[in-house]
């Protein structure tokens, strides 16, 4: 029997092997922090694919807001010029959505649709919120994510209401695998132009917000752009990223966390990094420079 069973280990590729080892220590990283964790790679190289948890449904938090940026990009592309419209940012805009890192500053003035675009990618809860009203409401931005051909990702409400699901709703949530198809989609398909594909990478190039999250581990020679999201219950922190290494063609990366036996449970950026460093090692190990 062990003859057996050594013969058959010998058959299955070690990048396999290497994949049910990585599983056991996200499930240790589970186990020590309590709740789920997802993770899905995609890229050229599917040996290297990693995928943990791909079709659990995660409360989205602020990572919808790419989507929203990706939507108003397809909106200019039908209207010329739409990225230059000159939006007054008034104190109802402000209300009392939270985070405004950038209209926070900027009542009275005016926003250009292009300024809010990366403000929202900041997670600027009132750019958001703006953007939704410009191009028309989420039912645009749902049009969006459905031809990226995302069935799992369904968005009901703009700031602050999509910070609250439910652990038995599938409601302003998505999975792994869906988010990270939509961003590399949106950063290198055909659902935008050339042009407003590297409008859109540059915005997530440009995000300050994700340093304790994916690219925390991941080598510092490596380009990353990303958007976070970060609910406030349920412990739910994600990080969807693209990330372009030194010797390979670029990949996008979704590392999300959540605890549903918990509502008060605090956001944990421990565990996306420790997740981070796991996908790190393993595709250094693979190749990855």
């Amino acid at each position: 029997m062990k003859h057996l069973l050594f013969t058959s280990l010998s058959l299955i590729p070690t990048f396999l092997l290497a994949n049910t080892t990585l599983d056991d220590s996200f499930k240790n990283l589970e186990d020590k922090y309590h709740g789920k964790l997802g993770i899905y790679t995609l890229n050229t190289d599917d040996k290297t694919n990693i995928s943990y948890n791909e079709n659990y449904h995660f409360p989205i938090c602020s990572v919808f807001k790419f989507l929203l940026v990706g939507a108003v990009l397809e909106y200019d592309m039908q209207d010329k010029g739409f990225l230059d419209k000159k939006i007054l940012i008034t104190q109802d805009d402000i209300g009392t959505l939270g985070y405004a890192p950038v209209t926070g500053k900027n009542i009275g003035k005016t926003l250009t649709i292009s300024q809010l675009n990366y403000a929202a990618i900041l997670s600027d809860n009132p750019a958001a919120n703006i953007l939704v009203r410009e191009i028309g409401g989420l039912e645009k931005l749902n049009k969006l994510v459905a031809k990226l051909g995302d069935k799992d990702t369904i968005i009901k409400n703009d700031e602050p209401k999509i910070n609250h699901t439910k652990p038995d709703s599938n409601i302003n949530k998505t999975t792994p695998k869906a988010i990270t198809q939509d961003i590399y989609n949106l950063a290198f398909g055909n659902i935008l132009d050339k042009k407003h594909r590297e409008i859109f990478i540059g915005y997530l190039q440009k995000n300050n917000t994700g340093a304790n999250r994916i690219a925390y581990s991941m080598p510092k020679n490596w380009i990353i752009g990303d958007k976070t999201g970060t609910c406030g219950e349920y412990a739910a922190t994600n990080d969807v990223a693209i990330i372009w290494p030194q010797n390979k063609p670029p990949f996008a990366l979704s590392i999300l966390y959540t605890n549903p036996s918990d509502v008060k449970a605090p956001s944990n950026e421990k565990i996306i990094q420790q997740a981070s460093k796991l996908t790190a090692n393993n595709l250094l190990n693979n190749g990855y420079k």
